[in-house]
């Protein structure tokens, strides 16, 4: 029997897959899993937050101010 997992475990897990460099679809779930999406949806943020901070140092850099 499958145990329930909160939106929140599948989203800490997809934050921890994409920190370890798992691809979007490692997820390991069926297909049709309505937790892929929170997944997914997950993993699309912590992708868009790094594309975003890997655009902005460089700029931080160009003026002169150290990012946090």
């Amino acid at each position: 029997m499958d145990s329930i997992v909160s939106r929140e475990t599948i989203r800490e897990r997809a934050r921890a897959a994409f920190a370890r460099g798992a691809g979007r679809d490692d997820h390991g779930m069926n297909w049709f899993a309505p937790a892929v999406i929170d997944w997914q949806d997950e993993w699309d943020r912590c992708a868009a937050a790094e594309t975003a901070v890997l655009k902005v140092k460089p700029m931080l850099a160009q003026a002169g101010v150290t990012p946090p």
